[in-house]
This record gives structure tokens, C-alpha cells and sequence, in this order.
């Protein structure tokens, strides 16, 4: 036999060893569910019937919980209401860190679903009195605003007698909603398609495997992640990043100099949530 048959058959076996290590992990530990394959795990399931029918049809085979696995990552799917409730409640100072996704792409870096341990306490704790209920109901106003957008363009082809997509405009009241209520952003996707942050946003929310290669990445090869991020590839495109980080940068000074009272968005809270820490810890706003 020629050695470089030799070499590839015992490359492609230690190749395969290494992907397929921790399958049994978790049947170990009495969890059964889907078999998994080198590489792509259970994954297959998503990709050939969708990530919402494959759920369904493994808690109706394997029960409320049931093992799934990202490549060769473990994971433990939970749909028991009362075991959410322990873990997401009453036991959560034991799963507060995340799988991360986002690589060190600035600023995504800083997100709170990114951060470990204290540090996601410790901006936790500044965010929370931000998300009071008081303060949430303030947004309601956007919410009505997007909503009579979403309405008055139903009802315009409604007048026309002309068949619509759902998808399309539900999407742009989605797309309203969150620049308005996040960012302050105030438009009507639905009549101005072509606006930045509707282009922006659609590209953000695409996470098609063949245009994001970075998600291929993250979801089968977890451990080359970093060296991904040095070699430029990152969740959201430079273009994207640029234009949201732009975005909130250029508010934040202008709301600085105009003093607003009538803001109500996420932004405005967050940066009043950021004035109250600083006067409390007994700092000014620009340390």
C-alpha cells in the first residue's frame, strides 16, 4: 500500500476521532437525542427541516430534554417550563456566561451577552434600574407610532384592492420598531426601503451560512474563532459596524448639547442609566 494512502487514511480517521470525541458524553449522563456527525453535529436537522421544526420533532421523540450538539459542543436543549424557571431564576448566578459568536469585533465586544462573570455583573447591575417598568412604558409611544405606520400602509393597499406579503410588512414594522425604540430613529421603512439603516439592518439580521462565512466558523469550529477575527472576518460586515457604531456616537453628542426631555428611546434611558451610576459612584459622565 503507498504510504500516502498510508497517511490519509490515518489522517482522515484521526480527523474523524477528534470531531466525534464527545458524542457520548451526554448519553453517558442518561441525556439521549439525535445522533450526531463529525463536523456538523446535529446541525443537519436545521439546516434540512428548520431550526423551530427541529425542535419540535426531538421533544416530541426524546422529551423536554433532550442532547444536541454545535459541531462537537455539547449542549443540553431545555423546553421544561419548570426547569427553565430554576435555571433562568432561582439557579442563574450558575449560567450567566454565553457562547460567544461575535469574536472581538469592537464595539460588539462590549455587549452585555458577551461579557463573563463580573464583568457582566457589574454592567448587569448598571443596566438593570434603566429596564424599570416606569421607564419601559415610555417606549409605548414609538411602539403606537410604528404600529399606525404599519396600518396605514395596509390600509392603503387594502384601498387599492391589491394583494400584499405579510412577511415584507411585518419586517418593516420590526425594522421601525427597533430604530425608533432603540437607536431614536424615526421612519417608515416601508415607504423608504432605501434607507441606510434599512440596508444595514437586513444585513445584520442575514445569517445565511454562505454570506456570513464567520458563522460557519463560530458554530462548527468554536476554537479557531480568534484566529478568524485576526484574519478580518467578523459577524457583522466593517460597513455595518461603522454605520451602528456611527450612529449611536453621533446621538450621544447631540443629546448631550440638546437636553431633550421628551426621549423616551433605549438610548436616552441607557444614558441616563450611565449618569445615575456616575452620581452615585461619585463621578461625572465624561470618566
Amino acid at each position: 500500500i503507498p504510504t500516502w494512502i498510508i497517511l490519509l487514511a490515518t489522517s482522515l480517521f484521526l480527523i474523524y476521532k477528534y470531531n466525534s470525541r464527545t458524542f457520548n458524553v451526554l448519553k453517558d449522563l442518561g441525556v439521549d437525542g439525535p445522533k450526531p456527525y463529525p463536523f456538523v453535529g446535529t446541525f443537519y436537522q436545521a439546516l434540512s427541516m428548520g431550526i423551530g421544526k427541529a425542535f419540535q420533532v426531538n421533544i416530541a421523540k426524546y422529551g423536554k430534554v433532550y442532547a444536541d450538539y454545535a459541531a462537537s459542543t455539547p449542549n443540553v436543549v431545555v423546553a421544561d417550563s419548570d426547569m427553565l424557571k430554576q435555571i433562568m431564576v432561582k439557579d442563574f448566578a450558575y449560567f450567566t456566561n454565553r457562547r460567544k459568536f461575535g469574536g472581538d469585533q469592537k464595539p460588539l465586544d462590549r455587549m452585555l451577552t458577551v461579557l463573563d462573570d463580573d464583568e457582566w455583573k457589574n454592567v448587569r447591575n448598571a443596566m438593570t434600574p434603566a429596564f424599570s417598568g416606569g421607564k419601559l412604558r415610555r417606549t409605548t409611544k414609538y411602539l403606537n407610532d410604528c404600529a399606525q405606520n404599519l396600518v396605514d400602509n395596509l390600509g392603503s393597499v387594502a384601498d387599492g384592492d391589491a394583494t400584499f406579503d405579510a412577511q415584507n410588512h411585518c419586517g418593516c414594522f420590526a425594522t421601525d420598531v427597533i430604530a425608533r425604540v432603540a437607536f431614536g430613529v424615526e421612519m417608515d421603512s416601508q415607504k423608504d426601503p432605501d434607507h441606510p439603516f434599512v440596508k444595514y439592518m437586513k444585513e445584520a439580521m442575514d445569517f445565511s451560512l454562505i454570506k456570513k462565512p464567520f458563522l460557519i466558523i463560530s458554530l462548527f469550529f468554536p476554537a479557531l474563532v480568534p484566529y478568524a477575527t485576526k484574519l478580518g472576518f467578523t459577524f457583522l460586515s466593517k460597513e455595518s459596524n461603522a454605520y451602528f457604531t456611527g450612529l449611536v456616537t453621533d446621538a450621544i453628542e447631540t443629546r448631550k448639547n440638546s437636553n431633550d426631555p421628551d426621549r423616551h428611546d433605549f438610548l436616552q434611558i441607557m444614558m441616563e442609566a450611565k449618569q445615575m451610576k456616575a452620581a452615585k459612584d461619585g463621578e461625572t459622565v465624561a470618566d
